[in-house]
């Protein structure tokens, strides 16, 4: 305790103390209050925070510090500094905010010493403070790597991420196709950063002359802090493309057709493809080229036409005959052409026939004469014939080698000289060829009877040339018991006629060979009476 005073004469200062240590009771006390910021701030941002920190006790505070448990405990705030009681001081800070928090809070302490006793006095305050959250979605979507046809299934791809700071709840995905607000994906949760693949798919439209095809996805979801709700899209613009195509069939007659017969078929042509095609036209390769069959017509996808045609089966064709038919149109949006062909062999039946005919001279001959003779040989069925061949009993081959058309005709032409008489003597010619197809052989003999008039001793002259190497060969028709004296001579003019053989008839055909020709030999038949 200190005194102080002034002598009165002169003024002079005088001064006296003293001091005792009296005992007293003290409270030391301290408070600390903490304010959030004064905006919201969003996660991950600094947060700056205020604070007052104030001696509430009697007796001077020291060594007073403040700390914060963010974001490590401890970690200083103010301090050290001295209050005395009733004093208070003002101070800031600062920290990070958490991420993906909806509110966020922390402790500060603060401590002082008794400036008496040197007691520790402590205090904390706790503050809860709202976050300001930016929640977002984010959305793409991806095409298919390849153009999609028209009429297939488009299988497209995306992501949907959180791209916000704050995590997200309900998270769905919608697209407008085949029908809006299909579902695609969800719901599912994500954390600010977190991303989900997903994809979805949807028919192309057939009959549409676009070249691209336009599609929208939707993604919704809620902030799961406030439940306000983000959104987000994604539009995918894919190439598409168009499938023209025809479709043909065709369908045979239910039975096997001659040659010659009408054919009658039937057929479908279709749109198999995916866009509608016009003029539309079916031709047939017979009876000619591009023969109509059907058409002009338009088809729409999917639409199909039954169509018949029809055409003499060839003569030509040994089968099964094949034909083509081909179809032909415009597709509808950029008009290229659109072809499909369909062939069918159609089995065929035939017929192989032939005839032949003989014809008397136009008078009557007189045995022993040389007679000129004609016939016609045709072919008289619906198949092509070869190796045609007409042998006359009495002047042998008379067609050879031979080929003939159906319906074709070839006259011919042969000379004998008869060995027998009478007004009705038989003469025959024999017919033979094969289908040029099947080779299946037909043959015909054809007898007639022309009018020979008998001589008494009268020979009958027989022409013919040696064969190189072998026999001359001639045969001729014999009666029963009568008697026939076969000769020959190298020369008509003049003649020597030399007896070969004797022969007695039997009513048979006889055969004679005779190998002592040279270049030439003449042969007669007499008969003896």
């Amino acid at each position: 305790m200190n005194a102080l005073g002034a002598d009165q004469c002169f003024g002079r200062i005088v001064t006296a103390s003293d001091f005792k240590d009296c005992p007293g009771i003290t409270s030391p006390k301290i408070s600390v209050i903490k304010h959030c910021p004064a905006n919201p701030v969003a996660p991950g941002g600094l947060a700056i925070f205020s604070g007052t920190v104030s001696n509430a006790g009697n007796i001077t505070l020291t060594n007073i510090i403040v700390v914060n448990n963010r974001p490590t405990n401890n970690t200083p705030v103010l301090g050290p500094i001295t209050l005395a009681p009733g004093q208070a001081t003002n101070f800031t800070g600062s920290e990070v905010v958490p991420q993906n928090c909806c509110t966020y809070f922390d402790t500060l302490i603060a401590t002082g010493a008794s400036i008496c006793t040197g007691s520790n006095v402590a205090a904390s305050a706790t503050a809860t403070c709202p976050t300001i959250t930016n929640p977002k979605l984010s959305l793409i979507k991806f095409c298919p790597p390849n153009p999609v046809p028209q009429g297939q299934l488009l299988v497209y791809s995306g992501i949907v991420s959180n791209s916000g700071d704050i995590a997200l709840i309900n998270v769905m995905v919608f697209d407008n196709k085949p029908t809006n607000n299909t579902p695609v994906l969800g719901p599912i949760s994500l954390a600010p950063g977190d991303s989900a693949d997903f994809d979805g798919s949807y028919p192309v439209p057939i009959n549409i002359c676009d070249a691209n095809i336009s599609d929208v996805a939707f993604a919704q979801a809620n902030d799961v802090c406030t439940g306000s709700n983000v959104t987000a899209s994604a539009t995918a613009i894919c190439p598409i493309i168009e499938t023209p195509r025809l479709g043909l069939t065709k369908h045979c007659p239910p039975n096997p057709v001659a040659p010659g017969d009408l054919l009658v078929y039937t057929g479908v042509v279709s749109n198999s493809g995916t866009i509608t095609i016009t003029n539309v036209f079916v031709v047939d390769d017979r009876p000619v080229p591009n023969t109509p069959v059907l058409g002009p017509v338009t088809l729409a996808p999917g639409e199909t036409i039954s169509f018949s045609g029809s055409y003499i089966a060839p003569y030509d064709c040994c089968g099964p005959c094949v034909d083509t038919l081909t179809a032909h149109g415009n597709e509808i949006c950029l008009g290229s052409n659109v072809t499909a062909t369909a062939s069918a062999a159609c089995p065929r039946i035939t017929t192989p026939r032939i005839a032949v005919t003989r014809d008397c001279p136009p008078n009557p001959v007189t045995a022993g004469d040389l007679v000129f003779f004609s016939g016609v040989v045709s072919n008289s069925g619906n198949a092509t014939l070869n190796n045609v061949l007409v042998v006359d009993d009495q002047a042998g081959v008379v067609v050879d080698n031979l080929a003939l058309a159906p319906g074709e005709a070839v006259p011919y032409f042969g000379m004998y000289i008869p060995t027998n008489c009478g007004p009705n003597t038989a003469s025959a010619v024999s017919a033979s060829a094969a289908d040029v197809c099947t080779g299946i052989v037909v043959s015909n003999r054809f007898v007639t009877s022309c009018s020979v008039i008998c001589t008494t001793a009268q020979p009958l002259v027989l022409f013919g040339e040696t064969l190189t190497g072998g026999n001359f060969v001639f045969s001729f028709d014999t009666e029963t018991n009568q008697t026939y004296k076969v000769q020959r001579t190298d020369s008509l003019l003049p003649s020597d006629w030399q007896t070969i053989t004797n022969v007695l008839g039997t009513g048979w055909t006889v055969t004679i060979p005779d190998s002592g020709t040279n270049a030439q030999g003449f042969y007669r038949v007499m008969i003896e009476q």
